[in-house]
């Protein structure tokens, strides 16, 4: 099979394929392809000094769930996503509802 990427290409393929004498034998040679085989390789980050809104329109303009976040000399210090900002706003600008 060389370098190539087996017949399942799409998730219909693999269903359509999945009961093929070769489905066990091309599930095996995918996962143990390198990671690097098919990592993002123009990965987009925000720095840490950021400010939310500039972050909240990285993730919006270019359809982010998630970013690294990277430090200034490049090394990732965390991960943020539409979820932590959600819940940022959520619990500094929504009073919370009293008991009855």
């Amino acid at each position: 099979m060389g370098d190539s990427v087996p017949a399942f290409t799409t998730p219909y393929a693999l269903l359509a394929h999945n009961d093929s004498t070769e489905f066990g034998t091309d599930v095996a040679v995918v996962l143990d392809r390198p990671i690097a085989s098919i990592a993002t390789k123009s990965v987009i980050t925000v720095n840490v000094n950021d400010d939310l809104g500039h972050i909240s329109s990285v993730l919006a303009d270019k359809h982010l769930k998630k970013a690294p976040v990277v430090a200034d000399d490049g090394t990732v210090v965390g991960i943020i996503n539409r979820s932590d900002i959600n819940r940022y706003l959520v619990s500094t600008f929504v009073a919370p509802v009293p008991s009855t």
